[in-house]
């Protein structure tokens, strides 16, 4: 080159890289959601595919877990997150009344291995819309 002669700008791009559009607590909250979502999808299909027995006593967890889900259900803005807690309520609370009314064990455990069979299917469209949502948040910038 000589004197008078200006250096070429650089004709590439920087290499693109990966980026998750949201912060990193709501991202973290996410991930852990997920692994847990997984482990209680595996652990439920296992046992809905194996036939474990069903419990069907209550405990002061299954009235606290009933007022939770039954609260989020009303409270929440999504209307799927609405949905999943409706029916997680509702299988909370037929278990609760079938042994308040004294219904027959056979009853209880086929109660209890249908709404096993929907608390699966709830945590796999969890697990799902989770994985949706970090599929349409990564961009490549």
């Amino acid at each position: 080159m000589s004197q008078g002669e200006q250096v070429p700008e650089r004709l590439t791009e920087p290499p693109k890289h990966w980026a998750l559009d949201t912060d990193w607590v709501e991202a973290a909250f996410k991930a852990i959601f997920f692994l847990f979502l997984a482990l209680a999808i595996y652990v439920g299909g296992r046992q809905l595919w194996m036939g474990a027995p069903v419990t069907t006593r209550i405990t002061w967890s299954s009235v606290l877990s009933l007022a939770a889900f039954a609260w989020f259900a009303f409270a929440a803005r999504v209307r799927a997150v609405r949905w999943a807690c409706g029916l997680l309520s509702l299988s909370v609370a037929s278990r609760i009344l079938l042994v308040l009314t004294h219904a027959s064990v056979a009853t209880q455990n086929l109660n209890g291995e249908v709404m096993r069979a929907v608390d699966l299917m709830v945590y796999l469209g969890a697990w799902g819309y989770i994985v949706f949502d970090f599929k349409s948040r990564i961009k490549r910038v």
